[in-house]
């Protein structure tokens, strides 16, 4: 080095980037080092202190760079300085080093062999393909894609490798519920758009393929969706508009107006409220059913399209915003975290089944809860249930019998502490008094539907009328009619069969 300084007349360099950890490596380098140069250390181990090159030379800029810390503490300067070097690759300023690839992970033992032989001048690489089937160079549009759940799914297609998104919506503004998901989205260098459009007027999408231009759709999820619920006598005309809208509506505009590959994915967001029915979401369910009709045709065409009926979701999502979980439990029905909500999101695309349920249950005590009798569909899982035994509490009318063969006033007060539990469960709150009205305590016409066939299923052998809660609003009104009941059923002699 000296003699090249020598013959090129040059008094030292005046920048060193450094990796070396042997003991002399540093005061050599530094010994090069023109007055007033940098000294950049990248390495991990041996390094100097700050105070180190103070005393050796004050006259030196150090500066200590790790790319791993900068990561984690300063993203979005990372961020910036990879966007720049991608900026000079892309421009052709940069060459890559070269790179061996192995295809797969299944490949992982190869490519450590041929590692270990040190066959490789440059990298040795295992790619994994995208678990959502969409390439780099593809563009994915989700539709609903600023409510929370769209930010959290956008956020899982950048890690599986998708570089190119459209994230539509009507607000063009993030959901409240997701913004730690959307700043890591903006601090990604991907080619992100957000698209002010409502799906469900048709000028809206054309404006949007116009703004688009000649880019074609490699990935088209739709989650867009509104609720608009009401029970069966009280639905109007504009209830199933307002549904439908959104949900076949727009799916019908993207694909009559919008430039999408044939062999594109086709994700299609549909909803339990289809598979198992949903008390107050007669529309709801109906415009979701015809995702799931379209999802089997169009695969059967050659279009690979998923319709996944999803159950409710743990952190983001319209359970969380209509605070449902609490009553879901009840009733048997779990709730997807996130990450297993990708992963079965992943699964379903691979699969051969364009109709797939998610959702986590508890049969024995679902079946009980949600239905007087179970339904044809739902006959096998209740067989299952059966040959599995019985579950904790199922009781197949057995405590009423026993709550029947109480004397009135015990029974009266053992009735009242059930319903009590269940009411506070329905309505999510701990606190409930017998005596507060339910309707007015957060008990609206669809958690009283769920509220009243638990009270069948429990309580076996009991008439109650459709209008039960509306004759009976109190905790301590339904105890004593339900109590009266039971005393009506009770076996002769207060034996328990």
């Amino acid at each position: 080095m000296r003699t090249f300084l020598k013959d090129s007349g040059a008094d030292g360099v005046d920048v060193v980037l450094n990796s070396l950890s042997h003991d002399d490596y540093i005061p050599r380098s530094l010994a090069l080092l023109v007055k007033g140069g940098r000294f950049m250390e990248i390495g991990k181990r041996g390094i100097w202190s700050h105070e180190q090159m103070a005393e050796a030379r004050p006259d030196v800029m150090y500066e200590k760079i790790a790319a791993d810390t900068m990561m984690e503490k300063e993203p979005w300067r990372y961020n910036a300085y990879l966007k720049r070097l991608l900026g000079r690759a892309e421009a052709g300023g940069l060459q890559p080093i070269n790179c061996h690839l192995f295809d797969g992970l299944e490949k992982g033992v190869s490519a450590l062999q041929f590692l270990q032989r040190a066959n490789n001048i440059g990298k040795v690489v295992i790619s994994q393909p995208s678990r959502m089937l969409c390439g780099p160079k593809d563009l994915a549009m989700l539709s609903g894609g600023m409510g929370a759940l769209g930010i959290v799914t956008a956020q899982y297609l950048v890690e599986e490798g998708c570089k190119s998104m459209a994230l539509l919506s009507r607000s063009g503004k993030p959901s409240a519920d997701a913004m730690a998901h959307w700043d890591w989205l903006k601090a990604c260098a991907i080619d992100m758009k957000v698209e002010k459009c409502d799906v469900s007027e048709e000028s809206s999408v054309v404006a949007l393929r116009g703004a688009l231009g000649d880019r074609r759709v490699g990935c088209l999820l739709h989650l867009a969706g509104v609720l608009a619920d009401g029970m069966l006598p009280a639905l109007s005309r504009e209830h199933f508009e307002k549904s439908y809208a959104p949900k076949v509506h727009g799916l019908y505009h993207m694909c009559k107006h919008l430039e999408i590959a044939e062999d594109a994915v086709r994700l299609l967001f549909s909803s339990t409220s289809a598979l198992f029915g949903s008390p107050g979401q007669a529309n709801y369910s109906a415009s979701n059913s015809v995702l799931d009709a379209l999802a089997p045709a169009w695969s059967a065409r050659g279009r690979p399209t998923r319709s996944v009926q999803w159950g409710p979701w743990a952190e983001v999502g319209m359970a969380v915003q209509k605070n449902t979980l609490s009553r879901a439990k009840a009733m048997g029905v779990g709730a997807l975290n996130t990450a297993t909500g990708m992963g079965v999101m992943s699964s379903v695309l691979f699969a051969g089944e364009a109709l797939v349920g998610a959702v986590p249950v508890r049969w024995a005590k679902y079946l009980r809860s949600a239905y007087p009798e179970t339904p044809r569909f739902l006959e096998d899982m209740e067989a299952e249930v059966r040959k599995a035994g019985p579950a904790p509490g199922a009781g197949g009318g057995g405590g009423a019998m026993e709550l029947a063969s109480l004397p009135p006033e015990e029974r009266l007060e053992a009735v009242r502490a059930g319903i009590r539990e269940m009411a506070r469960e329905v309505v999510d709150d701990g606190s409930l008094a017998t005596d507060s009205p339910l309707l007015e305590s957060g008990m609206d016409s669809l958690s009283g539907v769920e509220f009243r066939n638990r009270l069948v299923t429990e309580f076996e052998g009991v008439r109650m009328p459709n209008s039960l809660i509306f004759d009976h609003p109190t905790v301590n009104e339904l105890a004593a009619f339900i109590s009266g009941q039971l005393g009506d059923v009770a076996p002769a002699g207060g034996a328990v069969p």
